[in-house]
């Protein structure tokens, strides 16, 4: 797959469950901001595996957002429903946040959805 750039001038940042280094890959000119797998994700050799769910810990990222986002950066979130969360606090700061949801799980070439979920 050929990798996705920034858009001039703007910094951006991917926050998802793909391992740092698939994430990296893919975005070379982004900062990378891990978060725990999920249920459709955790048995991926793609993603991380973590201790805790997300749940018991999305409030660590809700302060990365708060301290390193801002006005302009551009921020790819792949996080279910506590992703809005994030998106939220990333418009909030001036960033410009899209959910692009499982679309980065086929960019590393992990099917986790079926047909059935795409319809």
């Amino acid at each position: 797959m050929q990798r996705l750039t920034s858009v001039a001038g703007a910094r951006t940042f991917v926050i998802s469950s793909l391992r740092p280094q698939i994430a990296a890959d893919l975005f070379p000119a982004a900062s990378v901001l891990t978060i725990p797998s999920h249920r459709r994700t955790c048995s991926h050799p793609a993603f991380v595996k973590a201790e805790t769910s997300l749940p018991f810990c999305y409030e660590a990222t809700l302060s990365e957002i708060t301290s390193k986002i801002g006005r302009g950066d551009v921020v790819l979130v792949g996080a279910g429903i506590i992703g809005k969360l994030f998106i939220e606090e990333a418009r909030r700061k001036g960033a410009v946040a899209l959910d692009v949801g499982a679309m980065l799980d086929y960019f590393a070439n992990a099917k986790t959805r079926s047909v059935a979920d795409l319809l």
